[in-house]
């Protein structure tokens, strides 16, 4: 666990009516700090690496970013001892499983960390006064317009807030529950979903392709169908700290970068600003074989927050231009750490050379979503 104090601490907490919006966000809390989009969190509000990434002003009067080690959220009286302790203006929750295969297979384990997990600690908030920040997925559609004459017709509109979920796996059956769960027990949590992430650390997509493509593997096959928008981990972190910045009402707020792709047409994109060969077959996603099904269609619209005049999402061209950039700046990315088979926020890539997990331990699936 990592606690950092970074501004002299105020005699006392805030109540909901008095804590101020602005720079400073009072006493924050992360569970599951260790995974991609935990540490983009912790490295925003710790104001380190800052270099070309999104920034932000805030800064916390004392920072707290726990794992599971310190923090069991399936464990309520655990999380409560933990929150009491603390005592967070703010808890950000990005501990979730979110191996979306694994769940077929594991339905029981899955609920238990994100519908379960996620009631313990909307709980814990809502009984000591502090608010929540949580994370849900773009996997709760169906990617079907249901609207539509013909039935079964892909959806060709991006989703918002207000459209009805349809999830189609036992990963995305969770994740509602959670949601729901989340809402019920404390109403003024904010619920951003997100998906496709990519970052610096952890699950990473772009250094995964880019090791296999640098190192002429075999048979790479990548998805040309399912249609999403690649979104940047440290986007959604600056985003969601904006949200909290402006003390935002509770509810949920679609979060990704702008526009929409293919795994594949990211992967080329990837390519050109790398200067790596094309050296990958465009498949359909039925032939990736995958246990769980995935919507075909999964884009979302960002329209609560274009409406409120807060959307500060890219397009997602200029934000994996960005990142690559911070690539080859220095800001090196550790291929060997990309657990891509294991994720939700990221594709499959088919390769010979690459044995793919077959089991998981319990640590694996506590990760950001």
């Amino acid at each position: 666990m990592t606690t950092t104090p970074l501004q002299p601490e105020t005699a006392s907490r805030s109540s909901d009516d008095q804590r101020a919006s602005g720079d400073d966000l009072g006493r924050i809390c992360i569970l599951g700090a260790a995974g991609s989009l935990g540490s983009e969190f912790m490295d925003l509000l710790r104001h380190t690496k800052t270099a070309g990434r999104p920034n932000t002003a805030a800064t916390p009067t004392m920072l707290v970013g726990a794992n599971h080690a310190d923090c069991d959220i399936t464990d309520a009286q655990a999380v409560d001892r933990f929150v009491a302790k603390h005592r967070p203006d703010w808890v950000i929750l990005t501990a979730a499983w979110t191996n979306v295969d694994g769940a077929e297979v594991a339905s029981d384990q899955a609920f238990a960390v994100n519908e379960q997990g996620s009631a313990n600690v909307a709980s814990a908030c809502r009984r000591l006064g502090a608010r929540l920040v949580a994370f849900s997925t773009d996997f709760v559609f169906d990617g079907i317009d249901h609207q539509a004459p013909t039935p079964g017709q892909m959806r060709t509109r991006p989703y918002v807030e207000q459209d009805e979920p349809h999830p189609l796996s036992v990963y995305a059956r969770s994740k509602l529950a959670g949601d729901q769960a989340i809402l019920a027990a404390s109403p003024n949590a904010i619920i951003l979903r997100v998906g496709n992430l990519y970052g610096l650390g952890g699950h990473n997509f772009p250094a995964r392709l880019a090791d296999l493509l640098t190192r002429r593997a075999r048979d790479l096959r990548l998805d040309n169908e399912r249609i999403m928008t690649p979104t940047w981990s440290a986007q959604v972190a600056r985003q969601a700290i904006f949200l909290m910045e402006q003390n935002a009402l509770g509810g949920l707020y679609h979060v990704t970068c702008q526009g929409q792709a293919t795994w594949a047409e990211f992967a080329h994109r990837l390519c050109d600003l790398l200067d790596l060969p094309h050296d990958f077959a465009e498949i359909a996603s039925a032939d990736l074989n995958l246990p769980a099904r995935r919507p075909a269609y999964h884009v979302l619209n960002n329209a609560r927050l274009a409406n409120l005049g807060w959307d500060l999402m890219p397009p997602w061209r200029d934000a994996l231009d960005t990142y690559v950039s911070l690539w080859r700046a220095g800001h090196e990315i550790d291929a060997t750490t990309s657990s891509m088979n294991n994720a939700e926020d990221s594709p499959t890539i088919n390769d010979t050379n690459t044995a793919r997990p077959k089991t998981h331990d319990q640590s694996n699936h506590r990760r950001n979503t």
